[in-house]
């Protein structure tokens, strides 16, 4: 489907602009600066009107990245030469504020009493984003930290499932994407209002056990590894694969083409689990082990293929097609895995008000087409959909 994520032919670019930023070489001499282009369309909360895109582009010194720890044969990297703190204004709003206060505010008293009310709308508990249509209903969940509301931990930080529209939203409850819009007709199904939660990718299931949150919706994997923890509802078919440059100049088509070779991965998730046991593949077969660079968040990753310190990135489908799509004709598929894991809302162990409530409300979304018509307004084939039963 034209426009859609669908899985990936082999070397076949996407066409189509903010890095996202969950996820060795060191460099030498001055800082570079390289350009990170922000680019969202669609609904951007109450910092600007539907529709319109947003563009920013900074300049990001990168400086060395020195190794701070060994992890499974991993190099991990101190992040400090990432996107945190470009994207992001001054917590406390004074440069929005200095330009208000530059000149009077005139305006009629019904027009306050109109900007009031979007303001009102904007605090506190999210309900932006959501099917005003949706007649879904559901029996809400009993076992809620809060009553009345239903509290998602997401670390919001990869587009296109959760991220700030632009680099001057900082509240959590005004993100965007999929996993936060959809949390929202969920929500609204459960008659509750949704409180959201930004949370480090490495504290989400920690902070979901310890109670500091019902649900954990932001693009986590189904693993066992989790699954010994906590449980899920699975909402999204996805898979992993390995981008390259534009031309695939290793001639990475499979992953025993990976033998040798420098691959940057994001630490802590499941591609760090495959990516060592291919690493073990390529070492038992007697070729050269692959030379891993972990980081903790995502555009550490990517930024390695950007200043040529790594061969290739393994990541999930998800955020490979939205780098894709953000950097056309710079970047390929050289290699996609089958579309056999899912995505899938966690939530704490021996709550099965939840898990009913959650495979309720996800069926009845699906039915009416309300994640249909997210999937779609983020570039993804509703037919990912079709895990929720």
């Amino acid at each position: 489907m034209k426009g859609m994520i669908t899985p990936w032919s082999v070397g076949t670019p996407r066409n189509a602009t903010r890095a996202s930023s969950r996820s060795r070489s060191s460099t030498a001499g001055a800082p570079k600066n390289v350009r990170v282009a922000d680019r969202v369309n669609g609904p951007t909360g109450c910092s600007a009107s539907p529709g319109i895109p947003t563009l920013l582009a900074r300049p990001l010194p990168l400086k060395p990245l020195l190794p701070v720890r060994l992890h499974h044969g991993i190099t991990v990297h101190d992040a400090d030469a990432t996107l945190k703190g470009w994207l992001r204004p001054p917590r406390d709003g004074s440069l929005r504020e200095e330009k208000l206060m530059k000149r009077p505010l005139m305006v009629m008293p019904s027009v306050l009493l109109g900007l009031a009310l979007v303001i009102a709308g904007c605090g506190g508990t999210s309900t932006s984003g959501t099917n005003p249509s949706s007649k879904v209903s559901v029996t809400p969940p009993t076992s809620l930290i809060k009553s009345g509301t239903l509290t998602d931990c997401v670390d919001i930080e990869y587009s296109p499932m959760e991220f700030f529209s632009s680099a001057s939203v900082t509240d959590p409850n005004q993100a965007v994407g999929f996993d936060v819009e959809g949390a929202r007709a969920v929500a609204k199904a459960f008659g509750l209002q949704l409180q959201i939660k930004n949370t480090g990718f490495d504290a989400l299931i920690p902070d979901l056990t310890a109670g500091r949150c019902d649900i954990v919706w932001t693009a986590l994997f189904v693993s066992e590894k989790r699954l010994a923890v906590a449980d899920a509802v699975p909402y999204m078919a996805t898979g992993h694969v390995v981008m390259v440059p534009k031309g695939n100049p290793k001639n990475i088509k499979t992953l025993d083409d990976l033998c040798g070779k420098k691959v940057s991965i994001q630490t802590g998730g499941v591609v760090e689990q495959r990516i060592n046991a291919q690493n073990k593949a390529c070492t038992d077969a007697g070729k050269p082990a692959i030379q891993i660079a972990g980081y903790p968040k995502v555009a550490d990753e990517f930024q390695q293929i950007v200043v040529g310190r790594v061969d290739a990135v393994w990541e999930t489908d998800t955020a490979v097609s939205d780098w894709m799509i953000k950097y056309p004709d710079k970047y390929q598929v050289g290699y996609a895995a089958p579309k056999t894991d899912s995505y899938g809302i966690y939530f704490q162990k021996n709550k099965p008000d939840l898990q009913t409530a959650l495979s309720a409300a996800l069926k009845g979304l699906k039915g009416d087409g309300t994640l249909s018509t997210l999937a779609k307004k983020y570039q993804m084939d509703p037919v990912v959909l079709d895990v929720i039963k």
